[in-house]
């Protein structure tokens, strides 16, 4: 690899990682049980996750071995990341590049190595899973390597889920406080019917906070009436369950008579004009 070419990878490598959030030595559930899955099946005793920072090699997951940081140059990740394909060093006494490895010579006194890379679905690398021993292993079979390639993707696969779903967390945390700063009403299910969203309007006119409730609950636990204010909303006349139901809800009518509140009537879409009581209200459902 060329100096220009390196330092690219280089710089695409740190945005991963700082958008993977990956620059700490933070132990992961997700990863320790794949080291402990490799250890079973490769019959190591040791195993570890490593991501490559500038300078730094942190590790997230250890089993067998007690590492935290390192620094990175020479060290078997770094050569790792390099290539595509699994590297295998059979017995470290015998390989120039880790013969003087601080690991070879001190404890754990390795003797095998064997990594595969862990790269994004842009085919950045990231780091390496690896298995680790103080005896050399002369053979590492094709079918082998492939499996620890597999065990990558996986390492891969939860970094992906883990990052979509703290995505997805910050993005809900945005929509909330944009919603909460809506003047209108804005109440939310999800597919099982289960109330997921109510911005800080309707908390006020409901005076209540979203429940995990069945539909057929909503009405009674919500006040929800016919305009007449007396009558009590049918399930299937509750405009969010009309539109869960896949109904394009475009005229609806009804009361929230609370005990603690005068009664408010809500109109979608809202009534406008002159001496008009309604507290607009958007109903979605999804």
């Amino acid at each position: 690899m060329t100096s220009t070419a390196q330092r690219t990878a280089e710089a695409a490598r740190s945005a991963a990682l700082t958008d993977y959030r990956l620059l700490d030595n933070s132990p992961e559930r997700a990863l320790d049980r794949i080291t402990a899955l490799a250890v079973k099946i490769f019959d190591v005793p040791m195993a570890f996750i490593s991501f490559l920072g500038e300078g730094t090699l942190f590790f997230r997951s250890c089993f067998g071995v007690d590492l935290r940081e390192q620094p990175s140059e020479g060290s078997f990740c770094s050569y790792t990341v390099q290539g595509d394909e699994v590297m295998v060093v059979p017995d470290t006494r015998t390989d120039l590049r880790f013969a003087r490895h601080p690991l070879v010579t001190g404890e754990p006194y390795l003797r095998f190595y064997a990594g595969a890379p862990v790269n994004t679905p842009e085919g950045v690398a990231l780091g390496s899973l690896c298995l680790l021993d103080s005896k050399p292993h002369p053979v590492f079979s094709d079918a082998q390597r492939e499996l620890l390639s597999e065990l990558a993707e996986m390492v891969m696969a939860a970094l992906e889920h883990r990052h979509l779903s703290a995505a997805v967390v910050r993005e809900r945390a945005f929509l909330e406080a944009v919603l909460d700063n809506v003047a209108e009403g804005v109440v939310a299910c999800n597919t099982e019917g289960e109330l997921t969203l109510f911005n800080q309007a309707a908390r006020t006119f409901h005076g209540l906070p979203a429940s995990p409730l069945e539909p057929g609950d909503w009405a009674t636990h919500y006040d929800l009436y016919e305009v007449d204010g007396s009558t009590p909303l049918a399930t299937e006349r509750i405009p969010l369950f009309r539109a869960l139901h896949g109904e394009d809800v475009q005229n609806a009518n009804m009361v929230i008579a609370t005990q603690n509140a005068p009664a408010r009537q809500l109109d979608l879409p809202p009534r406008r004009g002159p001496g008009a009581k309604t507290v607009p209200d958007s109903f979605k459902g999804g």
